[in-house]
């Protein structure tokens, strides 16, 4: 739902960089 929030942010994406591409609804 938020995955271009997601892929925006750089703390989830250094945080979790697998997350947000397996699961960027859950993450």
């Amino acid at each position: 739902m938020t995955s271009e929030k997601d892929r925006n942010s750089p703390g989830r994406a250094l945080r979790r960089p697998d997350t947000t591409v397996l699961a960027p609804c859950t993450a």
